[in-house]
């Protein structure tokens, strides 16, 4: 609803997942016919038993791509990406298709003296590793280049195909990212975050408060320059 209606909109988690999904899809109803992308490899794919309504898919989770069965061809047949993989499925099958994004492998240069290099102290923790281009944004506004977030999704957002790529292009933005992909995005009206948001993890509130008092500023200005006519 604040896509359609243009609300400002902070989410984290999987809020970042959501977005992926409606910007691939369109926000696409579709009701996954082996068990939700459990054990779903498309090279397993039976034919179905039975008619499908069009709204069931299959999805492969390795890559997310979709497939709805054509019964007069007998096969499934491809139909779209989701924006989401599993990487459990994707390591599970050593495999990431065409539209996952390969892990980067980011390389130390050279450090000063004074500079902290960042560890990750648990397996769910992310270095968050802001663009170069982007360090003054205003959503990473008073953080430094790189710190540590929780975050334990299994559904992880990757490149796709878009439904409308112009519309994308033009008001999607990656700020920060990590080895598991996106984890800073705006769109439009919407900051979504990848990580949780946790007072054990500062650099993750000043996120959201550079949300809360951006937005708050732009609605101020918005409302001081309406004039009112008493007639």
């Amino acid at each position: 609803m604040c896509k359609k209606t243009g609300k400002r909109l902070f989410v984290s988690g999987c809020g970042l997942q959501m977005l992926t999904y409606y910007i691939a899809t369109n926000y696409t109803f579709m009701n996954v016919v082996n068990g939700k992308g459990r054990g779903g490899d498309m090279r397993q794919a039976r034919v179905p038993r039975g008619p499908l309504a069009e709204s069931d898919f299959f999805l492969d989770s390795a890559t997310g791509d979709y497939y709805r069965f054509d019964q007069l061809a007998k096969k499934w047949i491809p139909v779209g990406n989701t924006g989401l993989h599993s990487r459990l499925a994707a390591e599970e099958f050593g495999r990431g298709g065409n539209y996952v994004l390969r892990p980067r492998v980011y390389h130390i240069g050279k450090q000063s003296v004074e500079a902290e290099i960042i560890y990750t102290q648990t397996s769910d923790e992310r270095i968050i590793r802001v663009k170069k281009p982007l360090l003054r944004h205003w959503t990473v506004r008073d953080l430094s280049p790189e710190f540590r977030a929780r975050c334990t999704n299994i559904w992880e957002p990757h490149p796709v195909n878009l439904v409308n790529i112009r519309s994308v292009g033009e008001n999607y933005r990656l700020v920060a990212d990590s080895d598991r992909g996106p984890q800073i995005v705006t769109h439009e009206n919407t900051l979504a975050v990848q990580f949780h948001v946790s007072h054990r993890y500062p650099e993750t509130m000043q996120v959201l408060r550079n949300f809360v008092f951006t937005k708050l500023s732009e609605i101020q200005v918005s409302a001081s320059s309406v004039s009112i006519d008493y007639g």
